[in-house]
């Protein structure tokens, strides 16, 4: 009987592991915020710099880039809201967001609708 335990105990624990994990990889997940401007993006980042938070301005995706070469706000997910917000705060709105999944090594830009 014990021997049964000891394996419900480590399914259990087993469970739970995966479950933090999958936590933690969702809130490690990244989106990128496109504006009208690379400007745009570089002031929006500045705004949170001095709030303490650290994003990066990175060249768009060439999938996702409907103007050509830019500039976007690669940023944590959980942060959407804010830098939607911000951006629209300080007249540089938002005009475009995706989520950035990597699936067979390659990255995979999925649009969020509001």
């Amino acid at each position: 009987m014990a021997e049964k335990d000891l394996k419900w105990q480590w399914a259990g624990l087993l469970n739970s592991i995966v479950v933090g994990f999958f936590s933690i990889w969702c809130v490690l997940m990244e989106c990128i915020a496109l504006y009208d401007s690379g400007n745009y993006a570089y002031r929006v980042c500045r705004i949170f710099e001095k709030k303490g938070l650290v994003f990066e301005v990175i060249a768009t995706p060439c999938r996702i880039s409907h103007m050509g070469c830019g500039y976007c706000l690669k940023f944590p997910c959980e942060y959407l809201e804010s830098v939607q917000a911000e951006s629209l705060a300080c007249g540089c709105p938002v005009r475009a967001a995706y989520k950035v999944v990597e699936r067979s090594h390659k990255r995979e830009y999925i649009k969020i609708e509001r």
